[in-house]
């Protein structure tokens, strides 16, 4: 009796072994199964596109591009336009301007000593393909767009921008950028918190780490992205809500998302910038990714941009702002300067001013996005060296054409 009990307590301690065994082989056998740097959660890419038109970027400081000014020079020569003025007459005209000239500045300025007409967007354009600036002039650029569309409906579309490029990032190297953020959490909540850190002026340092991560960003034009993708530059046009001639007119760069597949594109333009994250291969997949279902089909790509069709390569955006108000879109300090990103509903005059910075005045045909650049005063310049922080109150005032006029406030702290 003893004897069988025994033997019956034998097998089924051999069985439960057993088991254990059998589900520990099932374990590795699916861990075996998945894909290398891979996560279980892993999307393939969202199809999302920006739009940024020139009279927006034109505000770009010459600076913000991340090159030297014979680097800058070499890219421009790159423009068949400029092809016969020598490097060096560009590199000594853009060390002759100053710290905060902008884009439209050092145009200006080309267009004096030259003769010749060039728009922002070409420029943006060759300087994106230098391959000598990339990855930190493509995340210069993508930390100036962010700032520019703070606030607006395009911000979203960004945000899908960068939770790709986050998607596509090891998990050794997404622990890096948790790191480098402060902040944990899916590629899409990564991507909000970067977002806001780049319209603010920071981490572009470390969004060229990512850029670099994904792999070699190199040189395209528009009609070579739409020949990596497997298309016409007609399709590719179609899928982007741009002009053919106008993307044959754009380059830039194409950088690889990493293990997620896909490719982003920076193209620029006569016209402007646009931004867009494409799968390798477009074809019906419905892919989840930040919360929100975007299906993609043979035929078509889905853009998260919120902007109008237009014949450039970029249209003008929508923005959200109350009828016949100024409305203030973001504002941040670079060095001793304050920059205002402010909207105007409609014609008229818009006056920027405050205590301790210079007064800056603007006149418009149209509702329009500007960017304000107002420097401190010598003696708030003074007054920040002396007490280490000085907070700035900037006023924006709008006198329109007709109707009633309206304001609209930003404080900063300059330190």
């Amino acid at each position: 009796m003893h004897s069988s009990t025994r033997t019956i307590r034998a097998r089924r301690a051999l069985r439960a072994r057993l088991a254990v065994c059998a589900s520990a082989v099932s374990v590795v056998a699916l861990l075996a199964a998945m894909p290398v740097g891979a996560s279980a959660t892993e999307s393939p890419v969202t199809p999302a596109s920006v739009n940024v038109d020139s009279g927006e970027l034109a505000d770009i400081d010459v600076s913000a591009l991340g090159l030297e000014s014979s680097e800058l020079a070499s890219a421009l020569v790159k423009l068949p336009a400029l092809s016969a003025v020598p490097t060096g007459t560009l590199d000594s005209l853009i060390g002759l301007l100053p710290t905060n000239a902008t884009l439209q500045d050092l145009l200006a300025e080309i267009k004096a000593a030259t003769g010749v007409e060039i728009t922002v967007g070409e420029a943006i354009g060759v300087a994106l393909g230098d391959a000598v600036a990339n990855p930190d002039i493509l995340s210069h650029v993508l930390g100036e767009v962010a700032s520019l569309l703070q606030g607006t409906p395009q911000a979203g579309a960004l945000e899908a921008l960068l939770t790709n490029l986050i998607g596509g990032l090891t998990p050794a190297q997404l622990t890096q950028l948790e790191g480098q953020l402060g902040a944990s959490g899916s590629p899409a909540e990564l991507a909000g918190t970067l977002l806001g850190k780049l319209a603010n002026g920071e981490l572009e340092g470390e969004l060229a780490t990512v850029l670099g991560d994904l792999g070699s960003t190199a040189a395209t034009t528009g009609s070579e992205a739409a020949s990596t993708l497997g298309m016409t530059a007609g399709k590719l046009a179609s899928e982007l809500g741009v002009g053919e001639e106008a993307l044959n007119a754009a380059s830039g760069t194409s950088t690889p998302l990493g293990s997620l597949g896909g490719v982003l594109d920076s193209l620029a333009g006569p016209a402007g910038l646009t931004l867009a994250t494409e799968p390798s291969t477009p074809g019906g997949t419905s892919t989840t990714n930040g919360g929100s279902t975007t299906t993609t089909s043979d035929t078509s790509m889905t853009s998260m941009s919120a902007s109008t069709t237009s014949p450039g390569i970029a249209s003008p955006r929508k923005t959200s702002t109350a009828p016949g108000k100024v409305k203030i879109i973001s504002h941040r300090v670079k060095g001793h300067v304050l920059v205002l990103v402010v909207h105007v509903p409609s014609a008229g005059e818009t006056t920027v001013s405050g205590a301790h910075a210079k007064r800056e005045l603007r006149k418009t045909k149209a509702a329009k996005t500007m960017t304000f650049k107002v420097p401190l005063t010598d003696a708030a310049i003074a007054d920040v060296r002396r007490r280490h922080k000085l907070k700035v109150k900037l006023t924006a005032a709008f006198k329109p054409a007709s109707g009633a006029a309206s304001a609209a406030s930003a404080t900063f702290e300059v330190r």
